[in-house]
């Protein structure tokens, strides 16, 4: 009978193998609903400033930040620096419009945004990932 030790090691190092492979794959969503991920938070982030709630516009800012961060950011920065850094800045310009309550400096970062994400996804893929800024009904 063979000894269970090195087994039992190999059948553990596999699980955390394949826990890790599966944490890692869903933790980077596909491009084209990070991009979708992040439009919406901004619209939504809108619609809040619109009924005058700055905390949960800048919530809303927060999430679609997060959206890009994990799916967005490391492929356009590595395409085309210069729009990942542009994209940045509207986040950030984003963030401080709701927090500021700014309905017009938002609304100037989210088409900063848009420009930032079409030229980073034409860099990444060569075709620009085509979000509508709006949810279809």
């Amino acid at each position: 009978m063979p000894p269970l030790r090195p087994i039992l090691a190999a059948a553990v190092a596999l699980l955390a193998a394949l826990v890790w492979a599966g944490s890692a794959a869903a933790a980077a969503p596909e491009p084209w609903k990070a991009a979708a991920d992040v439009r919406s938070g901004l619209r939504d982030a809108g619609v809040e400033l619109l009924t005058g709630d700055e905390a949960v516009a800048a919530a809303e800012v927060g999430k679609a930040t997060a959206a890009y961060e994990t799916g967005l950011e490391e492929p356009i920065d590595r395409a085309d620096g210069a729009a990942g850094r542009d994209a940045r800045s509207a986040l950030r310009d984003a963030a401080d419009a709701a927090r500021r309550g700014n309905v017009p400096a938002l609304a100037a970062a989210r088409g900063a945004l848009a420009a930032a994400l079409m030229r980073g996804s034409a860099a990444t893929s060569g075709t620009p990932i085509i979000v509508p800024m709006e949810k279809p009904k």
